[in-house]
């Protein structure tokens, strides 16, 4: 009779976390899609191409820097349930001190949409680290500051939008900004603070990378075969107006995938 309680209480809750997890990511869309609309009257097909290539590549840079290592998360969860939170801290902090200095040494012999490109990838790994923590802890709590800085992007892009029209850098620093605060609400509402070096020792390591490696291998074989295609056409025609146009389709088209990503959420 307990049993079955405790299962219904289970199913129930469950049920609940599907329902709130999808309605956030639908509100998501409608605001993505928003937002998409705002970047193209922002910017104009020829600089939209622009914009697409830079963001492109920023994810492509992404998903070689963040190792892959957010999604062993879970995992560590289950393993070192009182530890893993210090674990991804330490760990989170000595890859962005070590991408900072990397970043810094090259910075000057980069051309500006390089630059644009590297920034926003390093913010992206972060995020990308960050957030699995935040989907492990409490994913509805992630989903509300996901919809949260969504509305306060919208707000900045309506304003460049009215008064910094088809300026591509404005639209750029809006984008790193829109992941920055992302960033700073992992870190504050999910405590993401505490570091310690000794957590890291070699097993760990072993263990992390053994997971995380092969799941980064994966994301990238899986970007690329839905995102090459715009780097190609870049550099193949350098048409910036065609990039635009096709950039545009690929960003309507990856609106799709957000339902699904809300029952991976759920599971993670």
């Amino acid at each position: 009779m307990l049993s079955s309680k405790i299962t219904k209480l289970f199913q129930n809750k469950l049920v609940n976390l599907y329902g709130t997890s999808i309605t956030y990511k639908l509100l998501c869309v409608a605001i993505s899609f928003l937002n998409s609309i705002l970047i193209n009257r922002c910017l104009g097909v020829a600089l939209r191409g622009e914009y697409t290539t830079i963001t492109t590549l920023a994810s492509l840079f992404q998903l070689f820097m963040n190792l892959g290592i957010g999604t062993a998360y879970p995992a560590f969860k289950r393993r070192y349930p009182d530890e893993s939170k210090t674990i991804f801290t330490t760990l989170v902090f000595f890859l962005s001190v070590t991408y900072l200095v990397v970043i810094a040494s090259i910075f000057p012999i980069l051309d500006n949409s390089y630059r644009y490109a590297v920034i926003i990838a390093f913010l992206m790994t972060v995020e990308n680290l960050l957030v699995f923590v935040a989907i492990v802890e409490d994913v509805s709590k992630r989903n509300k500051i996901n919809c949260v800085t969504l509305i306060i992007y919208t707000i900045i892009l309506t304003a460049i939008l009215i008064f910094c029209k088809h300026n591509l850098y404005m639209v750029l620093l809006a984008v790193a900004f829109n992941h920055v605060m992302l960033c700073c609400c992992f870190i504050g509402f999910f405590k993401v603070s505490k570091i310690r070096r000794k957590s890291l020792n070699k097993k760990i390591l072993f263990e992390l990378f053994s997971i995380a490696l092969p799941a980064m291998f994966m994301n990238l074989l899986m970007y690329l075969n839905y995102h090459a295609d715009v780097l190609f056409l870049k550099y193949m025609t350098d048409d910036n107006i065609a990039v635009g146009l096709y950039g545009t389709a690929v960003t309507l088209g990856n609106m799709l995938w957000i339902i699904p990503d809300a029952f991976k959420e759920i599971l993670y």
